[in-house]
């Protein structure tokens, strides 16, 4: 069981990774011929006034970001599958994302074939490129609020095609819509959405 997950989270790394934005390839630097100098005496490189660093002193440790919130579960996270579970899958995700879109369903697939072995993170990570992910986040954060977090991701992933082509507008107003159809009240969603009560936690 563990190998067939091992292998699924790598499959499902290699898919995600194709939504990340292109690398920038580096400039070609082209050599131009140099004019030959005429002989001179070699030079001594001047004094350093810098103290000498003895290599077999370990190097100061260098700030990390606190990998243990970002390793392991959290309190506020959205999480699906038990708690301690032997095997915990955080995924980073973009409601806007194709990539993810197809992702999303089958990291499901997994938490439901071992239920008690396999927990599913959720994480908001919406890209620059994907102009209605900050929102789409949010209304899922309005809808967790409520304790339905997890049927507004399935709605904005089920008609991610309907919806990330909309303006802004149209977008704020099929939101609402999703609201209704998941049972949320819809007049605190609106208020909270609009007010931007979520955006610094997305």
């Amino acid at each position: 069981m563990r190998r067939s997950i091992i292998l699924f989270v790598m499959l499902l790394g290699l898919l995600l990774a194709a939504c990340a934005p292109a690398a920038t390839p580096a400039p070609t630097v082209t050599s131009q011929p140099q004019p030959t100098a005429e002989k001179t005496q070699p030079t001594t490189a001047p004094e350093s006034t810098e103290p000498a660093v003895n290599s077999a002193e370990p190097a100061a440790p260098v700030a990390t970001p606190d990998m243990e919130k970002v390793l392991n579960p959290q309190p506020d996270d959205h999480k699906l599958g038990p708690d301690g579970a032997p095997v915990t899958i955080i995924e980073w995700s973009d409601f806007q994302c194709p990539y993810c879109a197809v992702a999303t369903p089958l990291l499901k697939r997994l938490a439901d074939a071992y239920p008690n072995d396999v927990q599913i993170v959720y994480r908001h990570f919406p890209l620059p490129s994907h102009p209605l992910s900050l929102l789409s986040a949010e209304a899922a954060e309005a809808a967790a609020a409520q304790g339905k977090f997890w049927e507004m991701e399935e709605v904005l992933f089920k008609n991610q095609e309907t919806w990330s082509s909309q303006s802004d507008t149209e977008f704020r107003k099929t939101l609402s819509q999703y609201a209704q159809e998941i049972g949320l009240d819809v007049k605190k969603f609106d208020e909270e959405l609009d007010g931007g009560k979520y955006s610094a936690k997305v």
